[in-house]
């Protein structure tokens, strides 16, 4: 079970090992936080069931995400904890076989009601194919597949 973090405290999550910090200095969390755009790529915004888990050791128990923002070099997913930055992540598409796995570096993340929203840049930058399959799901949980 996952607890709350204390005021003023976050907790972060990495290879398995949780370690207690004030805050992040990281220059892409900071831009995060004032509005700063830095993605180099245009976006896809998408609602694309998936699974996710630390990119080191074994899975055992992917946590189910739901991506919601892709790129051709980065991926939005909801997560259930905090993740620190750095952290490389395994993305698996739920429900959409020819979707490529994606492995990628956490580059920011932020609480947003229960689950943290958290954004990655991709270990290798989709093809253009590639792109239009992990963009090809439902963009509502009631579409079927787009057309």
């Amino acid at each position: 079970m996952f607890q709350r973090p204390l005021p003023g405290r976050t907790e972060l999550i990495r290879g398995g090992e949780v370690t207690v910090s004030g805050t992040t200095g990281h220059p892409a969390v900071t831009a995060a936080r004032i509005g700063i755009e830095m993605r180099s790529d245009p976006r896809c915004h998408i609602l694309q069931r998936c699974f996710v888990h630390l990119g080191t050791g074994p899975v055992t128990h992917p946590w189910q995400c739901i991506a919601f923002s892709i790129s051709a070099g980065g991926v939005a997913v909801t997560c259930p904890v905090r993740l620190q930055e750095g952290t490389v992540l395994a993305v698996r598409a739920w429900n959409l076989p020819r979707a490529c796995p994606l492995q990628a570096r956490v580059v920011w993340a932020r609480p947003v009601d229960f689950l943290w929203f958290t954004g990655a840049r991709l270990l290798r930058r989709l093809t253009p194919a590639q792109l239009a399959v992990w963009t090809s799901g439902p963009l509502t949980w009631a579409d079927g597949p787009r057309e």
